[in-house]
């Protein structure tokens, strides 16, 4: 290869390499005896032009056939960049929770369920006598772990839960206190006290079709109302 070509060759690399466009590398033919051993970059050929060193440079990249010395080359169309959304790892503030219960509430309620306080005798029988009740239903002896349903109506549904042994209610109705008074109605018929119904432990929830329909902040207590 002749000096000129030879340093078009190279003008052509530099500048490409310069725009930083996306080309196809091609083959150099390998170079002229009088270029330096493999391994020695930036050697130097005939009349001091730089010879690009295959061993460590690689291929030169050109944009396709060897344009004449002097003419610049058309650099190739870059790909236009797709934006992709990428969502934010800090979750968006959303409105007020729809149910709002103060801390003295729950409080309260999470008191009586960790520190339980003994029931008198009368209100013991009562409550072996529901789970007792509620075992015969489910056709069932003594199970390690069980609950059950042991009254509902339109506004409530009330339940044992053998694990955390306690009594939890569903509530149904938007009329809070109605749901509340059906259930500790049914259970003062069974003969509990009103210490007796606040101590089984008994709480309540919202169930959560009912939860969904509610404006949003609205108030919650979980506490029976026997509990004052």
């Amino acid at each position: 290869m002749g000096i000129a070509r030879r340093a078009a060759v190279l003008a052509v690399a530099f500048l490409v390499a310069g725009c930083g466009s996306s080309v196809t590398p091609a083959p150099v033919p390998s170079p002229a005896p009088s270029a330096a051993p493999a391994g020695q970059a930036g050697t130097k050929g005939q009349a001091g032009t730089p010879v690009a060193n295959s061993a460590t440079q690689g291929p030169i990249p050109t944009t396709g056939p060897t344009q004449g010395a002097g003419v610049a080359p058309t650099p190739a169309s870059s790909p236009v960049p797709t934006a992709v959304a990428i969502a934010s790892p800090t979750a968006a503030r959303g409105p007020a929770p729809r149910l709002v219960t103060s801390v003295a509430d729950n409080q309260r309620d999470y008191q009586r369920f960790v520190n339980r306080k003994p029931l008198s005798a009368a209100d013991r029988r009562v409550r072996g006598a529901l789970i007792e009740n509620l075992h015969r239903s489910l056709g069932i002896a003594a199970p390690e772990s069980f609950e059950g349903v042991i009254y509902a109506d339109a506004s409530a549904i009330l339940e044992y839960i053998s694990g955390p042994d306690d009594f939890e209610v569903a509530i149904l109705s938007p009329d809070f206190d109605l749901a509340k008074r059906n259930v500790e109605a049914y259970l003062a018929r069974q003969g509990l006290s009103p210490v007796g119904i606040c101590d089984l432990p008994l709480t309540y929830y919202v169930f959560w079709k009912l939860r969904e329909s509610l404006p949003w902040g609205t108030h919650f207590d979980p506490n029976p109302l026997a509990c004052g």
